[in-house]
């Protein structure tokens, strides 16, 4: 898993695997999700990261998509960048 921010977009993007991308869903106006071709998840990108989520430790990521499913991460120390 990697973690990277995009400072000019203002997204954060956790990569899951290296799978190449099918489909992209948009879960809200903040988060997408990329699915490949076995409906899979692959990735998720969260839109406006440092206003919406500047206070938010992201040791523990916890989602509930409604299009995909509970996504429940424990990242490592130092797994942004």
């Amino acid at each position: 898993m990697k973690i990277t921010y995009d400072k000019d977009a203002d997204a954060m993007y956790i990569y899951l695997n290296d799978k190449e991308v099918d489909k992209t869903v948009k879960v809200s106006s903040k988060i997408l999700v990329d699915l490949d071709v076995d409906g899979n998840l692959r990735g998720i990108e969260v839109l406006f990261v440092s206003k919406a989520l500047a206070d938010t430790d992201f040791s523990h990521i916890y989602l509930q998509l409604p299009k995909v499913g509970d996504v429940d991460l424990h990242l490592p120390v130092g797994a942004i960048g």
